[in-house]
């Protein structure tokens, strides 16, 4: 990839703004934004919308950096499937960090990591592709996030915890140390989990348990 690659944004939401404020405070400039629900042109926010996806049938994979710019509310799905569209077609997707997170030296970021304001993501931890840390969440030592797992503000997963494919953590919840969340499960805002949670599952409340039914299938990418 050309050193002189344009970042561009999939997306141009409140997730989205997010991540370009991050990324003018790491000091790397955002060409735009792609959103097919956006008229072209410059948002009341400052962002450039680009025009659609079709947009890169122009662009070459090593002239852009792609930032996936869709956020989890709690299905992951929809980021799993832009995410795994453009990677096939050779595209890549780059780090977002803040320069207010702090991030061990010995921690393992996978491709297309953002990690926002206030994030802490501590020794030995290791993050797959696509993962979310949002603002003020902690990921500590040891802990395993599988690929498009989405973690909302002032989360906490504490040491040794193992988090599936597409697990989402709402805000202000807790993983005990050591604990099991299956891949597509979902921890609502402010559960505290302190025994494993089964793939596809939902939890709720203090301690968290499940409810009848299962999460949406963010394993299972929609398609595009």
């Amino acid at each position: 990839m050309s050193k002189r690659a344009r970042v561009v944004v999939l997306g141009a939401g409140g997730h989205a703004r997010v991540l370009v404020d991050a990324l003018a405070c790491a000091g790397r400039e955002v060409a735009g934004a792609l959103d097919p629900a956006m008229a072209m042109g410059v948002t009341p926010h400052g962002l450039e919308i680009l025009g659609a996806d079709d947009w890169l049938e122009n662009a070459g994979p090593d002239d852009v950096q792609l930032v996936n710019g869709l956020g989890a509310n709690p299905d992951t799905g929809l980021r799993r499937a832009v995410y795994e569209k453009w990677t096939r077609r050779g595209f890549s997707f780059t780090e977002v960090r803040h320069p207010g997170a702090l991030v061990a030296r010995s921690a393992r970021l996978g491709a297309g990591a953002q990690i926002m304001a206030g994030a802490v993501v501590q020794a030995a931890a290791s993050l797959a592709d696509n993962v979310v840390i949002n603002t003020g969440a902690i990921i500590e030592h040891d802990a395993s996030l599988g690929a498009h797992v989405f973690v909302a503000p002032g989360a906490i997963l504490c040491g040794a915890v193992d988090l599936g494919e597409g697990v989402f953590i709402g805000a202000g919840a807790v993983v005990l140390p050591g604990r099991t969340v299956g891949p597509g499960a979902m921890v609502a805002a402010g559960a505290i989990v302190n025994r494993d949670v089964a793939a596809g599952r939902r939890v709720y409340g203090s301690p968290a348990r499940e409810r009848t039914g299962t999460a949406s299938p963010s394993t299972q990418p929609k398609s595009l």
